[in-house]
């Protein structure tokens, strides 16, 4: 990375980067609407480092406004790294800063270089709340995430994936939350920064019971008012740093960027089985949700998000109102079972399975008294297997031996 101390190169460098468009200024401006809605902070900011000609972004700041806030960035930028102050009225430099002091009365404020392809800082994306906020209690982790897709807009490094920015296709309409497209893009950021930092991820599904009922007996405003409140709810019972995700109907998934505990899941619940006062009713419902965690699962986010499905779906079996964690050793072994119950049907469909018969001796009498049917499988290659070994011996005791009864044989 190529450092830039007095500012000539990174002042050459905004000279010739030219005014941004104003599609390019929207999506920064989702961007930062992302980062502000998962931080939950009173805003979050792009400030171009001195020289830069972004001044007709829009935000929440006038251009002379960002001459007052410079001075945030410029310590950003000769910090080199994510710079975090928890409470600027304490901060020796920033006490009397004219937006601590006064309008909008800043206090916490956490931001990132945005840098160009050469490492030269043009900029910083920026969290600022009107509260101190101490930092342990954030992940700022999906700050630099951001910060990059801030990068790729502004075309000073080209994206592997230039799909994969935060839209408006990104957010749900009715909850403001994003949806399953940005859990899952995220979800790959973050589990690239967990198996680089021997960090865990945990991801949590939770469907809604009895939601469809709300739906088909009062309507489907009433349903969104219930699915808008319980968004609200998500977003409260977990941290800053987590993700709460709509995936669409009665569906929600949080991100949270450690292992999800017990107290935590039913922290979760208990806000959830909190009664729903709408426009015209007062409503009662529960959840059942399914948690995975990597690296104790896999890596890959559709195989994690699918895994959790799976949890939730036990959960539900299990009388719902409830939480399941995923079991991947019960998961391998039941994909087993079912690979070979796929098997035992191809076997019989081709004549494998073959029933032979063992005498029952009754030596009081020197008699055969039954026999024993013992199904079992010869494979192509002639070699022949128990029933053990393609049916548990606690399911198929009852059900595949047979006693046959016969007339007592004389030796």
């Amino acid at each position: 990375m190529h450092r830039d101390r007095d500012g000539t190169g990174r002042q050459d460098a905004l000279r010739h980067s030219g005014t941004i468009d104003t599609l390019t200024s929207e999506r920064i401006d989702r961007i930062r609407w992302v980062a502000r809605r998962h931080y939950q902070v009173t805003d979050a900011w792009f400030l171009p480092a001195k020289g830069g000609q972004w001044h007709d972004l829009g935000g929440p700041m006038t251009a002379l406004e960002f001459a007052d806030a410079q001075a945030f960035c410029d310590r950003t930028l000769r910090h080199d790294a994510l710079l975090v102050i928890e409470d600027a009225r304490r901060h020796p430099d920033f006490a009397s800063h004219p937006q601590v002091v006064g309008p909008p009365h800043l206090r916490f404020y956490a931001g990132v270089p945005v840098r160009d392809s050469d490492g030269l800082g043009m900029g910083t994306l920026c969290l600022v709340d009107t509260a101190p906020i101490a930092s342990p209690t954030l992940d700022l982790g999906m700050l630099h995430v951001l910060a990059t897709q801030v990068e790729d807009e502004l075309g000073k490094r080209p994206s592997p994936q230039p799909a994969s920015k935060p839209s408006r296709e990104h957010i749900d309409t009715l909850t403001g939350l994003p949806n399953r497209r940005l859990l899952q893009m995220l979800m790959e950021a973050e589990l690239a920064v967990a198996r680089q930092r021997n960090h865990s991820l945990s991801v949590c599904l939770i469907n809604l019971d009895g939601f469809k009922c709300i739906n088909e007996s009062h309507g489907s405003a009433i349903g969104d008012e219930v699915l808008q409140v319980m968004a609200g709810r998500l977003r409260d019972a977990v941290r800053r740093q987590d993700l709460v995700t709509h995936l669409g109907g009665d569906e929600f998934a949080i991100m949270l960027r450690d292992r999800l505990q017990p107290e935590a899941c039913n922290r979760i619940l208990d806000r959830i089985r909190l009664p729903i006062r709408t426009s015209t009713h007062v409503h009662s419902l529960t959840a059942s949700m399914g948690v995975t965690c990597y690296p104790d699962d896999e890596e890959d986010p559709d195989a994690l998000l699918h895994h959790a499905y799976q949890a939730m779906y036990s959960a539900k079996e299990a009388g719902k109102n409830g939480y399941c964690r995923f079991d991947l050793e019960h998961h391998h072994s039941r994909r087993k079972r079912l690979a070979v119950a796929r098997d035992v049907h191809l076997a019989l469909s081709r004549q494998q399975l073959e029933l032979f018969y063992q005498p029952k001796i009754d030596y009081h009498g020197d008699t055969v008294a039954a026999f024993e049917g013992l199904l079992r499988w010869r494979l192509p290659s002639g070699d022949i297997l128990p029933r053990a070994v393609f049916f548990p011996p606690s399911r198929t005791a009852g059900s595949i031996s047979r006693w046959a009864s016969t007339s007592s044989i004389p030796r």
